[in-house]
């Protein structure tokens, strides 16, 4: 078998690890889940609030239409009110990791430091001195951030293309998949003292075992509420995948 389609297996593997993992443990899995419902209950509270006022929303956004006659007005605020209502969908779905481990950061920092303790490793703590790898971790929070919003405008522009429009969800499944396996690996990562940029350069060695690792866990969090799960036990699957490939011990000790 070539090693990319390996590594897209074992990327795979160490996903459903994840999962075993968390399990494991009733506590991991309770701690991790409260970023993510909170996370989830504030986008909850925007749609609530994007719905209830939908109208004037959508008439700030068309002023050009305040002339128009009935039912053209209506229809072409209705029509530009559903482009916006799922581009917000499609921007809070692309940021909700994002959001959730700004949140969550000290709980999902201790969560992967004791998954490593558990895989049999020997980093503990940061590298870097507590104010260092607070700024440095709202630094990559806000470039990832960044990197989101880029490539969700980029696809949305691509998704109006005729024909290239057919294979942007596909484009968007990837690329989310990618963006997911990298955010999740850099909290690993930065505490051996590997930063976001170095930690990307690591991960295009292995491309398709990123995406093996991403793939499944971008798929369930498209599920309502399933993000509660799947953050932390995307989480722990990151810590074995930094350690895979890293070439750290992946063993239970």
């Amino acid at each position: 078998m070539i090693r990319p389609v390996r590594d897209a297996f074992t990327g795979l593997g160490i996903a459903g690890r994840g999962y075993a993992l968390i399990f494991s443990s009733r506590r991991h899995l309770l701690r991790g889940a409260v970023p993510a419902l909170l996370t989830s209950l504030l986008y909850l509270a925007l749609l609530i609030t994007l719905v209830i006022f939908s109208g004037d929303i959508t008439a700030w956004l068309t002023p050009f239409a305040d002339g128009w006659g009935e039912p053209l007005r209506s229809l072409t605020r209705i029509t530009v009110g559903i482009v916006a209502f799922a581009a917000v969908i499609a921007l809070a779905q692309t940021m909700f990791l994002t959001v959730t481990l700004l949140i969550g950061g000290p709980i999902y920092e201790s969560i992967s430091e004791e998954i490593d303790e558990q895989l049999g490793g020997d980093v503990g703590e940061s590298q870097t001195g507590w104010f260092s790898s607070l700024v440095a971790g709202l630094g990559d929070a806000l470039r990832m951030l960044l990197r989101s919003l880029i490539w969700a405008v980029v696809l949305l522009c691509l998704g109006f293309i005729p024909i290239l429009g057919l294979i942007v969800p596909l484009l968007a499944v990837l690329v989310g998949s990618w963006l997911l396996a990298l955010e999740i690996t850099s909290l690993p990562m930065g505490r051996r003292g590997i930063g976001l940029v170095d930690c990307r350069r690591t991960m295009r060695r292995r491309r398709m075992l990123a995406l093996g690792f991403g793939l499944p866990n971008y798929l369930l969090m498209l599920i309502p509420f399933a993000a509660l799960i799947v953050t932390p036990a995307a989480l722990a699957g990151g810590t074995v995948l930094a350690r895979t490939l890293l070439d750290e011990e992946t063993v239970a000790a």
